[in-house]
């Protein structure tokens, strides 16, 4: 694949990604190595078979480790980002079933 000048070797494919609206079509996305582009993006996806809890001390550690200067400010398992996606939805159904009681 290539972007501009330069050119970048695809090392695998994922499945559409929604990140700030459900209900909204998945927008365009590639995952790069920010490492090799010089610089750091603010987020960090990390995929899990157990507990994301169970991960997050090893997790901080490897990032302190390798990227001594990028403090690791929150962190949240895809459960907890779902739901606070949809704070909105949920606050207006319940007002709404309010009313009709």
């Amino acid at each position: 694949m290539t972007k501009g000048e330069k050119t970048y070797e695809v090392v695998g494919v994922v499945g559409d990604a929604k990140y700030n609206d459900l209900k909204q079509p998945a927008p365009p996305t590639i995952y790069a190595n920010l490492l090799q582009e010089g610089f750091i993006g603010s987020q960090l996806a990390i995929r899990a078979r157990i507990d994301p809890d169970g991960v997050a001390s090893a997790v901080r550690q490897t990032v302190a480790d390798v990227l001594k200067t990028v403090p690791v400010a929150r962190m949240m398992g895809m459960n907890e980002q779902i739901d606070s996606s949809i704070v909105p939805q949920r606050l207006f159904a319940t007002l709404s079933q309010a009313s009709v009681r």
